[in-house]
């Protein structure tokens, strides 16, 4: 298991540009971003540089419309990263497989992928890092990876020495527990997508060659963050959603392709298992509080009525024009508590 990240954090919170970062709170790319609870360790400001980020492409959404909507793709996007389950254990055997969803890329076309496990940190350029080097734990280069409970406790081990070392407090937090009796705690799996020909020399050996090359073509390239949730009682283990259909103009798609359609506006709909809302809580008045689904909605042409919808509205209309042809439309399905899932479909019109 290799570990390390080959340039330090300076002392000044500067670190080496990692360019191709998508934020999902503007709906960029939907891969979620969020600070984890890093075991009680207080640090300030460690997020001052992400929010920043944030407040600035918000401002400037809003004052220039000559931006593309978060929903088109005309470039390679990672819209999301599924951990199946949705949570990772302590045990060996309680183990989660990550699955990207990339978009924007040619069917086939080869792509070089990258995958780690630490306490992040984000820094004024929107970068994204580990604290120090022996929080991250590296999960390999293939399509899917997998992060298991003794790739957790390396880097929580990595952190508890780092956070020795800087005299930092801990408040007398304890370790997790299997049994449920430690603290709460998140984990930040990085990812790394990139067309094979961002990299002429290569694709990168790890997560760790990575983040040293970062990303040199934003269209090309892109890494991202998602909030790992470590189980350490019943309560954090459940499923994620399932979606069993894409309605397009009515049509199910889960068998076979759409019929050919007019330019115009078309229906979609996204169907969901009636068991795919989980509880998440007991109202003693109104009976179980369960998930809620949110729909983020991705196109390769076209316009949608919304950028998001929800459970209760789910619906939404892409309005396509003659000359768009054959258009890919997905549509990904969040849970609220990391639980993801797609479907996806390709429309042509007559």
């Amino acid at each position: 298991m290799t570990r390390g990240w080959a340039q330090p954090w300076p002392a000044t919170g500067e670190r080496p540009p990692v360019s191709g970062v998508e934020v999902s709170a503007v709906e960029v790319s939907g891969v979620e971003v969020s600070a984890g609870d890093v075991v009680g360790f207080r640090r300030r400001a460690r997020w001052l540089g992400l929010v920043t980020i944030l407040w600035a492409l918000v401002g400037a959404a809003g004052c220039n419309d000559s931006f593309d909507p978060p929903s088109l793709v005309n470039h390679l996007r990672l819209v999301a990263l599924q951990a199946d389950p949705p949570w990772v254990g302590l045990g060996p055997a309680e183990r989660s497989v990550l699955r990207p969803k990339v978009v924007g890329v040619a069917t086939g076309a080869p792509l070089c992928h990258a995958y780690g496990l630490c306490l992040t940190t984000a820094s004024k350029d929107g970068s994204f890092g580990c604290l120090d080097e022996r929080m991250l734990v590296d999960l390999g280069v293939e399509a899917t990876a997998a992060v298991d409970g003794g790739d957790v406790l390396a880097a929580l081990a990595g952190a508890q020495r780092w956070a020795a070392e800087q005299g930092l407090s801990r408040d007398g937090a304890k370790p997790p527990s299997a049994d449920g009796s430690g603290p709460a705690l998140n984990v930040q799996v990085l990812v790394g997508v990139a067309e094979a020909a961002a990299f002429p020399s290569g694709c990168p050996a790890g997560i760790e060659a990575w983040l040293a090359a970062g990303c040199q073509d934003r269209d090309r390239c892109v890494i991202g963050t998602k909030t790992l949730r470590v189980a350490t009682g019943d309560s954090d283990r459940h499923n994620n959603p399932t979606l069993d259909d894409l309605l397009v103009g009515g049509h199910s798609t889960a068998a076979q392709a759409p019929p050919d359609f007019s330019p115009g506006e078309i229906a979609l709909t996204p169907v969901w298992a009636p068991g795919s809302l989980e509880p998440i809580a007991a109202d003693a008045a109104s009976g179980p509080v369960k998930e809620s689904l949110t729909f983020s909605w991705f196109s390769t042409a076209g316009t949608f009525d919304q950028q998001r919808s929800y459970d209760a509205e789910p619906d939404n209309v892409l309005t396509l024009k003659a000359s768009d042809d054959v258009v890919d439309v997905v549509v990904v399905a969040r849970d609220g508590r990391g639980g993801v899932v797609w479907r996806e479909a390709r429309l042509r019109l007559q």
